[in-house]
């Protein structure tokens, strides 16, 4: 998820009893039978169009929230819901310890908005989808899903985009897969787009695609926007300083044309020592706003570069006149 944003971690919490498979691509577990399954988004998909410096809710308020939401979920009456965190992270200790549940937190931002969440049973399972690291003794197995190669990428695109109008336009479905990025979010709002205007043919999606100033418009339809996945890890940043310098480096690098960056590059750029810049640079890849190529060097995809090419235009200032 990122566009890294659609690059993501995912960790898996198992029981106790049995070693976790892997089986289609799903995280499962072997030999158990089918569980009840409860799933919370820890954030809400579609983030309003505001500063990607806007505040954050603190870890408690939105565990809290999320076990409000598991309680009733549970059966639990809204008139019978703990007043406070601590109570009602014990209650769901209490309602899950004989349970046989697998349960889905989406998009968490750290351990802290997970642990309220994790059930007590030992026949319980947890997964959580993150684009950080959930670097935790008590969050051990990590899943690092990155983007798709080319084949991978058009046999989805091909699954969701109608295959006559496909078979119709070989050449532009291959430019429209090549201009996604290997993301899937991004393919399927392609495919959406498709699906709602079938008079429309794909040579003329792949050719606002192609332009730099309209792609990030046309990865946009209804609830799914690509501008909104990538500003999400904007949001994902800390508070200052480190925030501050790492949002500053995701404009500089957005005005670059050069495909790999090093913390000496962005040191020579910014007029920062090498240290501060290589912690503003983990700060992005912390986020999935950058990507690592090899030790020290890390790149930008193309769409978060069209975003962050957007972001420099209405944050960074203009460069004073010079009189002559």
């Amino acid at each position: 998820m990122g566009a890294q944003g659609a690059h993501r971690h995912r960790t898996r919490i198992a029981g106790h009893r049995r070693d976790p498979r892997r089986r289609r691509g799903r995280q499962v577990r072997a030999g158990r039978p089918r569980r009840a399954r409860r799933g919370r988004r820890l954030r809400r998909r579609r983030p309003a169009r505001r500063s990607a410096r806007r505040h954050r809710r603190p870890p408690a308020a939105v565990a809290g929230r999320g076990l409000r939401r598991l309680l009733r979920s549970l059966g639990l009456d809204a008139t019978a819901l703990p007043s406070t965190l601590d109570e009602a992270a014990a209650r769901y200790r209490s309602l899950t310890s004989a349970r046989n549940l697998l349960v889905i937190l989406d998009d968490a931002l750290d351990p802290g908005q997970v642990r309220p969440l994790i059930p007590a049973g030992p026949e319980c399972a947890v997964i959580v989808t993150s684009r950080r690291i959930m670097a935790a003794p008590d969050l051990p197995s990590h899943l690092h899903l990155g983007g798709l190669g080319h084949a991978e990428a058009a046999a989805l695109f091909a699954r969701l985009a109608d295959p006559g109008r496909l078979r119709a336009e070989p050449e532009a479905a291959h430019r429209i897969v090549r201009r996604c990025g290997g993301l899937p979010l991004a393919l399927r709002i392609a495919a959406a787009h498709l699906a709602a205007r079938p008079g429309r043919t794909l040579s003329r999606l792949a050719d606002q695609l192609a332009d730099p100033s309209r792609r990030l418009d046309a990865l946009e339809h209804a609830d799914l926007s690509m501008r909104d996945t990538i500003a999400v890890g904007l949001q994902h940043l800390p508070e200052e300083p480190a925030g501050h310098d790492a949002a500053h480096a995701f404009f500089l690098l957005g005005l670059q044309e050069t495909p790999v960056h090093t913390a000496a590059a962005l040191s020579a750029l910014t007029g920062w020592p090498e240290r501060r810049a290589e912690a503003a640079l983990n700060q992005l890849l912390d986020v999935r706003l950058l990507e690592a190529t090899g030790p020290g060097r890390c790149r930008m995809h193309d769409l978060t570069r069209l975003y962050a090419r957007e972001q420099a235009a209405r944050h960074m200032p203009e460069p004073a006149p010079t009189s002559t």
